[in-house]
């Protein structure tokens, strides 16, 4: 019984020793991850993997709000966000006749995403009332050589959110379907255009310089030591005017807000400017790695929304509420509540396993930290990067073949 007992003694003690190690070794290899690794961040938004010698498009294409168009359709499976960069390889006749077709005309296509793989080729994905995203081509080549594994490439740039009204299909087999433009509501200063026209001439404007960065409101609480302000008092400081008298914003809107009819809270929750610096505030704190990273994040809240859109850990039903509003102010509110209510891990779909943690997300590339990106067999992936995951097994051995981080 005494050496049993010895025994079990002797496993326990070495068990904790084992775990000690461990521990020291993970908390070891933590510190010295706590920096990313320098890498070059334009690479991955080039998408060289593709191949040299592309064919470059110049000019931009301008599409009027609310106009109708007819426009050649493909169906994806993700959904694609304005701003964000489509890479593509085609392999399928009708696609790249329909690309073709596009490229020698306006450069514009539709894309409809969240269809499944077996619609993408039928076309059943796109119907009347889908919503899509009108892409332009700003890059594209074509193989005279037929080889395997890449026939037609090309880099598009989503731009302006449509809806399908009428879908048909040529003999060819190419899609057409007629869109109408989904229009971007910019509203003007709340608080300014609660008043009459005859009154707001008389009235001060206010002249909001951009929003700060997380990098500048870190600085600023290092330098102020603890007795710093809230995040909304510092950007309101930093939000300035041109007058001798009232030379804060934030006092202006206090006064101009005494004369309406509604309180100061009411016009701070639909000001952009305002919404912008507390998503800033909001990505520093609880995304770190992410600010240090992102050299910056956008400053214009109509660029800022889409971004959030297209980066955030989203489903895809989130992101199609997201796209399918027109404004935004609403847009960024949206996302703040969402910022607010995050769960801060990354699950897998399937099974619900909690993979990774939001502080865990850092950014190689400078579109951000997630994108999509194309494989040589065509189908196209939306790739998050992060510094460590858990409970995940590694299939395959690392290619460089088709690298799309190549370091």
């Amino acid at each position: 019984m005494e050496g049993y007992t010895r025994g079990c003694l002797g496993w326990f003690l070495k068990r904790i020793r084992r775990r000690s190690a461990l521990d020291t070794r993970e908390s070891a290899s933590s510190d010295g991850e706590e920096t990313p690794p320098q890498f070059d961040q334009q690479l991955p938004s080039r998408h060289i993997y593709l191949g040299e010698g592309m064919e470059e498009l110049t000019g931009r294409v301008l599409v009027e709000e609310e106009s109708v168009l007819e426009v050649s359709c493909v169906g994806v499976g993700f959904l694609l966000v304005p701003g964000q960069t489509l890479p593509m390889t085609l392999f399928h006749p009708v696609f790249q006749t329909a690309i073709r077709r596009s490229v020698l005309g306006n450069r514009v296509f539709g894309v409809v995403g969240g269809v499944s793989g077996a619609e993408e080729v039928s076309g059943r994905g796109v119907s009347r009332g889908s919503l899509g995203t009108l892409a332009e081509i700003y890059e594209w080549q074509e193989e005279e050589e037929q080889r395997e594994g890449r026939n037609f490439s090309l880099k598009a740039k989503g731009r302006d959110r449509f809806n399908v009204l009428e879908v048909r299909r040529q003999a060819d087999g190419n899609l057409l379907a007629k869109i109408r433009i989904r229009p971007e509501i910019i509203l003007s200063n709340p608080l300014l255009s609660v008043f009459s026209q005859s009154i707001s001439r008389f009235l001060q404007p206010i002249k909001p310089i951009p929003a700060i960065q997380p990098t500048e409101v870190q600085e600023s609480k290092e330098e102020s030591g603890p007795d710093v302000e809230s995040p909304s008092q510092n950007l309101e400081e930093n939000i300035v005017c041109d007058t001798s008298v009232i030379r804060s914003a934030s006092h202006l809107r206090r006064y101009y807000s005494r004369v309406s009819s509604w309180p100061e809270w009411v016009y701070d929750a639909y000001d952009p400017v305002l919404l912008v610096g507390q998503i800033h505030q909001k990505l520093h704190q609880d995304l770190g790695r992410l600010s240090h990273s992102q050299k910056h994040f956008p400053s214009d809240p109509t660029e800022l929304s889409f971004w959030l859109a297209q980066n955030l850990t989203l489903d895809d039903s989130v992101r199609r509420n997201i796209l399918r509003m027109d404004s935004p102010i609403m847009r960024l509110k949206y996302q703040i509540q969402l910022l607010q209510n995050a769960n801060r891990v990354i699950n897998c779909r399937r099974c619900m396993a909690t993979i990774a943690e939001d502080s865990d997300i850092f950014a190689m590339s400078t579109e951000g930290p997630q994108g999509t990106y194309v494989n040589p067999n065509g189908f196209i992936h939306e790739t998050i990067t992060l510094l460590r995951v858990r409970d995940v097994i590694q299939r395959g051995h690392p290619s460089t073949q088709a690298s799309w981080f190549q370091g």
